[in-house]
């Protein structure tokens, strides 16, 4: 079965998480993602841990079904290999601090003289222009700037989000850019150049708290697990002090809830009249849900919540994700064997009736360079040539 994107080439210059992962997305279905990297070193993801037989775990989350080619563009013979495979590109990506690809002579201007149609992806921190646009950014420093880890955490201090979640949304913007830039191509025949900025997509991110900012000048506290619109909403001990989720977001649920702990008096008490009243009363609706609960364990509350209609779920631990019966089920994590050996990946995690994205292992440093270089005509010898002067 043939892949939607099977025919697009893309040559990246992409470093550390946001724009790898959104070629990934790409590679997945089809896109032919060269991935140019330093002789020798390669990305910095490969070398951030080696738990995955020795490769980094960054490296199989971000560069699944893409080509490695080893790359000195301080070269001349170098960047005239990079120019050669740019003119049979779609896609060129790079992320680097602003600025810095225009020193190797490669900003949109100059790529669009090698390439008229190129579509050309900038991913940064904080895009190609502004006061900001030279700041060094990394996952957690987005989620400071922008905002996230003030608003995430206890009420005693904020917290970092676990997950390279900049990164991954970020990466998100990446493929759907392109995939916008593709079809616009289609239609006009004109390339494009592309400047995603991880800040920018992360304050996108922010919802509706900006419309309450805009509004009412308000600034959101920490409440940890809670909601700052609704309740109850947040994750509560059970009987072994295990979190629950519970989510009332209309009223029918939270007389649903009531009725699901046995006390249908709750919906008639004035300070638990509408969500409004419940939030006002938040620390006296609490005082009366909270020692209900702890009668209980979880899962027994689990059953009862669903046979009610109540939106629940568990807080789990990574390792009951990795085996949760739903992952199993939809078999998120699939055994794919190569040249890492036999490795549990995450699939691209949509369903389609009749595409079946691509999972196969990335590659390892320089994998397919020798097989790169001929397909643009460059003979074996020379190929051995390169390889002893550090060129690839």
């Amino acid at each position: 079965m043939s892949l939607p994107l099977e025919g697009i080439k893309i040559v990246s210059l992409g470093v550390s998480i946001s724009g790898p992962v959104g070629l990934r997305h790409l590679a997945d279905f089809g896109a032919e993602v060269i991935k140019i990297e330093v002789p020798e070193k390669g990305d910095m993801v490969r070398h951030w841990d080696n738990v995955v037989n020795g490769e980094g775990s960054v490296h199989f989350w971000v560069n699944p079904n893409k080509k490695s080619l080893t790359l000195n563009l301080k070269d001349t013979k170098g960047k005239e290999i990079l120019n050669r495979l740019i003119l049979d590109a779609d896609i060129f990506l790079e992320n680097f601090s602003p600025g810095s690809i225009n020193r190797l002579g490669y900003d949109y201007e100059n790529v669009k003289t090698i390439k008229k149609d190129i579509i050309y992806v900038h991913t940064s921190g904080y895009g190609q222009d502004g006061p900001y646009k030279s700041m060094k950014a990394f996952d957690g420093l987005i989620q400071a700037e922008t905002g996230i880890m003030e608003m995430t955490g206890s009420k005693e201090e904020p917290a970092k989000m676990a997950l390279s979640i900049c990164d991954g949304v970020t990466g998100l913007f990446v493929a759907l850019s392109c995939m916008m830039a593709l079809k616009q191509r289609d239609k006009d025949g004109l390339g494009q150049e592309i400047d995603v900025s991880m800040f920018d997509c992360m304050v996108s991110m922010l919802g509706y708290f900006p419309f309450h900012f805009f509004e009412n000048d308000y600034i959101p506290e920490r409440i940890g697990t809670g909601h700052h619109l609704l309740a109850p909403y947040g994750a509560y001990p059970d009987k072994h002090d295990k979190l629950i989720a519970i989510a009332c977001a209309s009223e029918v649920t939270w007389h649903n809830f009531a009725r699901a702990l046995d006390h249908e008096e709750w919906i008639t008490d004035s300070r638990f009249s509408s969500n409004a009243k419940r939030y006002e009363n938040l620390h006296a609706l609490l005082e009366v849900f909270l020692p209900v609960l702890k009668t209980k364990d979880r899962e027994e509350w689990r059953k009862i919540f669903l046979d009610f209609g109540v939106p629940c779920g568990c807080v789990n631990s990574l390792d009951e994700v990795c085996n949760h019966p739903q992952a199993i089920s939809r078999e998120i994590f699939k055994e794919v064997n190569g040249k890492y050996g036999n490795i549990k990946m995450c699939k691209f995690p949509v369903l389609f009736n009749n595409i079946e994205p691509l999972l196969e292992q990335p590659p390892l440093l320089g994998e397919h360079t020798d097989l790169i270089l001929e397909n643009l005509g460059i003979s074996k010898e020379d190929i051995q040539k390169y390889k002893e002067q550090g060129i690839i």
